[in-house]
């Protein structure tokens, strides 16, 4: 009778598992130095009207200035 083993656990390499310290290590630091931006209550262009909106998607840069782009 054969024994087949489809999943087996592999131990963690002592060298990766010490860059990976190392790594959380540094994200904290990068954290601590460079905390997050408060979240803003409303942006300007989420509250613009669908005139504007629609004024602002075919002005440049979204509008080329080639016609032949357009043509698809």
């Amino acid at each position: 009778m054969t024994l087949v083993v489809k999943h087996s656990t592999r131990k963690p390499l002592p060298q990766v598992a010490s860059v990976a310290g190392e790594q959380r290590l540094r994200n904290g630091q990068l954290r601590s130095e460079f905390p997050p931006r408060s979240a803003e209550a409303w942006w300007p262009h989420t509250a613009a009207s669908s005139e504007q909106v629609q004024q602002r998607l075919t002005a440049p840069p979204f509008a080329s200035a080639v016609n032949g782009t357009r043509a698809g």
